[in-house]
């Protein structure tokens, strides 16, 4: 199943701060297409076999122009250079990522910000200096660009024996997740009721299974379904994988509607070739396929629910409410991180309000007994 363009194309136009470009599929081949703010239109097939190469492709592109260079000449690294780079890219090649070695489009990701990273170099006549690379980084002009420049210098620095510190200003910082509204199980249930009656069923069940279990959208499309549909109650803990964390995962009920809401009826709506192993991890193409589906159920939610249970019935909301209801029952907040597949760390920016009421909470019960 094809990626919707739409929303690589707003992703295109904010990394790229081009209002006037767009992802666009002509004669069975990704292009991009529009008018860039220098007074140039652009037109060109990016040769990417998928959607998500396509948009890297498409950003290079349109950085390049917004240069003033040709996309087509590239200064081919030489000399010393060309030797770092390859052995470079031999080291990023054996990384590995919890035991796992990185996916094809990783590589060619990294491949494309070294041999843009190798052409600034050479293209300016510089040498391999730490000075010099940290030029190069900050040149790159949007934050994804700069944090894989700034993988792939570490390594070329590495591989030419230059000590590389990069300064803090120039490290990407990742956004805090916005604030969320904790929702009482009584508006999601009602929501969820909404949602059955206008939603396509397998679109239904992916919501449905997040909202009750707090999993990632993705999971639901893992999970080992009980057979027995009146078996599962809150506590009832269901095996799935999760493709993020790139290792099995346990989830747990936290909502007595499995059987009322039929949650195990409408998994039957979800095309088979979708469905991925709950103990061994999937393959890419099975991972592409899975957030696509479920990107489609975030489209089909907004589009058919009335704004009300839209709003309460997102991928994010759910599995706060998830979250929140685990914490306010007592749940240690390590066997709540667990659960949710993330990490203390997140689990306490997130959370920081519940943590931060409960604290004086304790005080109180600490000096006064109440």
């Amino acid at each position: 199943m094809p990626i919707p363009l739409a929303p690589l194309s707003r992703r295109l136009r904010q990394d790229t701060g081009e209002k006037g470009v767009s992802l666009v599929r002509h004669n069975g081949k990704l292009k991009v297409r529009g008018n860039l703010t220098n007074g140039q239109s652009v037109f060109r097939d990016l040769e990417a076999a998928d959607e998500l190469t396509a948009l890297d492709k498409a950003r290079d592109l349109v950085t390049r122009l917004l240069e003033g260079k040709d996309p087509k000449a590239l200064a081919p690294p030489t000399g010393h250079l060309k030797l770092y780079v390859r052995d470079a890219m031999e080291r990023l090649e054996q990384k590995r990522v919890r035991g796992r070695p990185l996916r094809p489009q990783t590589l060619a990701m990294y491949h494309r910000r070294m041999v843009w990273l190798a052409d600034w170099l050479t293209s300016r006549g510089r040498a391999v200096t730490a000075s010099n690379i940290v030029m190069a980084i900050a040149d790159s002009t949007y934050d994804r660009s700069r944090k894989e420049t700034i993988t792939v210098a570490r390594y070329l620095a590495q591989a030419a024996g230059v000590n590389l510190e990069i300064p803090a200003h120039l490290k990407p910082v990742r956004a805090l997740p916005p604030a969320r509204t904790v929702l009482a199980e009584e508006d999601i249930l009602r929501a969820l009721k909404h949602a059955e009656t206008r939603m396509d069923g397998g679109y239904f069940y992916t919501i449905a299974f997040c909202a009750v279990t707090g999993a990632r959208g993705s999971m639901a499309l893992s999970a080992r379904l009980p057979e027995d549909p009146k078996e599962p109650k809150p506590g009832y803990t269901i095996s799935c994988y999760d493709p993020k964390r790139s290792r099995p995962a346990r989830v747990t009920l936290v909502m007595d509607v499995w059987d009322e809401l039929k949650i195990w009826g409408h998994a039957d709506g979800v095309p088979p070739e979708l469905w991925m192993p709950h103990d061994r991890p999937p393959t890419d193409a099975q991972v592409t396929k899975a957030n696509a589906y479920i990107n489609c159920a975030g489209k089909e939610r907004a589009r058919k629910l009335e704004p009300w249970a839209a709003e309460i019935l997102t991928y994010r909301q759910v599995r706060h409410f998830v979250g929140s209801k685990m914490l306010d029952m007592g749940i240690d907040p390590l066997q709540v991180a667990d659960l949710l597949s993330t990490s203390t760390n997140m689990l306490e920016k997130v959370y920081s309000d519940h943590f931060r009421h409960r604290g004086a909470e304790a005080v109180g019960v600490a000096f006064y007994g109440k």
